[in-house]
């Protein structure tokens, strides 16, 4: 089966979490800028809401980042651990190293490559829990011009953005967050079984009833 819905996309206040802080983190007082300015160790800070359906746009801005942060997401499992540790080695983290784009998959290395994310990048991620896959998009400059693009899949089923910012001076911003709806809800089958032959259902004209059987049985005895 399928449904289709309302794909307007609704802004979202989405801000950092302020009941839990990883080490040395600091918040602005709006929330919106998560900051860390150590010589050493590791902090984590999580946005204010887990994401478990629909398809959710978070724009980041990398303010300052060193080579040694972490930007993506956490599963649900994660909120209870320890968040003063280097998010890469986490088995319920899904992120891109800074100095080197590549991502580390739920504590495991990848092949997978964005590209190295330096002061002043935009990464705008994109969550579709409806497929569960994260799409993460780079842009540089002023322009709004992708410079690179991943898709991830096999996310959790309930995850918040994150960030793990290591020794140095950075700081990351939440520029803008909305949310909209699948264009085509998932009722019990995957993606690509809508493309079967079977499921393909001619639309009917504008203003047009559907046909009655006895109007059907006519055309066929005309056809005959």
């Amino acid at each position: 089966q399928r449904s289709m819905t309302s794909t307007e996309p609704t802004e979202v206040a989405l801000t950092w979490r302020r009941d839990k802080l990883g080490d040395g983190i600091q918040l602005d007082p709006e929330y919106r800028t998560v900051s860390r300015r150590c010589q050493n160790g590791w902090g984590v800070q999580l946005a204010d809401a887990w994401l478990t359906k629909d398809i959710t746009t978070v724009a980041l801005e990398c303010h300052a980042l060193t080579e040694d942060a972490y930007i993506g997401l956490v599963g649900r499992n994660y909120n209870p651990e320890d968040w003063n540790r280097n998010l890469s080695e986490s088995q319920h983290g899904i992120v891109l190293h800074a100095a080197t784009g590549r991502l580390t998959h739920k504590g495991s290395g990848t092949s997978f490559v964005l590209r190295k994310l330096q002061s002043g990048a935009r990464l705008v991620l994109t969550i579709d829990m409806q497929k569960r896959e994260i799409t993460f998009e780079l842009k540089l400059g002023g322009d709004g011009r992708v410079e690179s693009t991943l898709i991830v899949e096999d996310i959790p089923s309930e995850v918040a953005v994150a960030v793990c910012l290591g020794p140095g001076d950075q700081s990351v911003r939440l520029a803008g967050c909305v949310r909209s709806k699948p264009e085509m809800l998932l009722l019990g089958k995957r993606v690509k079984d809508f493309w079967d032959e079977e499921n393909v259902v001619p639309p009917l004209a504008l203003n047009s009833q559907p046909r009655s059987d006895q109007e059907k049985m006519r055309d066929r005895k005309s056809v005959v």
